[in-house]
């Protein structure tokens, strides 16, 4: 079966036209509260049905795969009070990071991670170098994340962590962001206990990321889908493009529903796969309860 066609069905990642890029500031908007602590605002800017996101703690907010109308963005962070501290980048496509595509260098080039700038920027490292590419910033303006980082891009005292899981196959330095509280007792009955997943183009609601793009590969794909699969069912699934039938999901539901997902575990059964980082796996109080709720988005 072929992938979703991730970057427009099948359109490079800056074959953008003038009449797209006037048309970024079209906005929708929807949010999830899952704790005083813990806001995602997920938006969509764009003609190639990209999410954007907001993941709002207290007053402060950081961006997930910031592009198309960075002004739209940050006027959306205004008008509801909140401080717009830095961007989190799932890949380097340019229809997530903004810039200009390899090889369509003649094309306008898209808003995105240049304007955050001076704020800092997180990307996987696989992918660091192609994002400072087709941004034309330094590589040295971003921070290149890991498998297993966890970092705290609202500050150290911040009530919230991201973990960084590795999922190539879509890119070669492609990841997913694990959101979750710091404190496991803050939320542990909620519909966000298990945490929250940006999974840019690696998983999107009954889809999957195409590989047919410089740097994809089908095997790694199904192989980090199989590695996804290990988290806890309620885990809410945030995609980078509104490819399915809702804007976000579960990994319940994409078990269920995705065949991609159902490929991916016949093809490299979970037992075969790398484990997921350890400050990935599921806290025993979350999973606990979550045995015990009625799953809601």
């Amino acid at each position: 079966a072929a992938f979703a066609g991730a970057l427009g069905g099948g359109r490079p990642a800056c074959a953008v036209t003038a009449l797209e890029r006037s048309m970024a500031a079209s906005e929708s908007v929807n949010t999830l509260s899952c704790s005083q602590d813990l806001v995602v605002h997920q938006l969509s800017f764009g003609m190639m049905s990209n999410f954007q996101y907001l993941i709002q703690s207290g007053r402060q907010a950081v961006a997930v795969d910031a592009a198309w109308d960075i002004e739209g963005l940050k006027s959306f962070a205004e008008k509801r009070g909140l401080t717009l501290v830095g961007g989190l980048y799932t890949h380097r496509h340019a229809d997530h990071v903004g810039g200009r595509h390899t090889g369509m260098e003649s094309l306008p080039a898209l808003p995105g991670a240049a304007d955050l700038r001076p704020l800092p920027l997180w990307i996987g490292a696989g992918d660091l170098e192609g994002a400072a590419e087709a941004c034309q910033l330094p590589p040295s303006a971003w921070t290149a994340l890991a498998e297993g980082d966890t970092v705290r891009p609202l500050g150290d005292g911040s009530a919230l962590e991201v973990v960084v899981v590795d999922t190539p196959g879509h890119t070669e330095g492609g990841v997913s962001l694990l959101v979750r509280e710091v404190d496991p007792d803050k939320g542990a009955d909620g519909k966000c206990a298990d945490g929250v997943l940006f999974t840019g183009d690696t998983l999107f609601a009954e889809a999957a990321g195409r590989t047919d793009l410089p740097g994809g590969s089908e095997d790694q794909l199904l192989r980090s889908l199989s590695r996804l699969s290990k988290l806890p069912g309620r885990t809410i699934v945030f995609p980078g493009h509104s490819y399915g039938p809702r804007p976000r999901t579960t990994l319940r539901k994409e078990l269920k529903a995705n065949s991609f997902m159902k490929r991916a575990r016949q093809r490299f059964p979970p037992s075969s796969v790398p484990d997921l980082p350890a400050a990935a796996l599921p806290r025993a109080d979350s999973a606990a309860a979550a045995g015990a709720r009625t799953e809601e988005l």
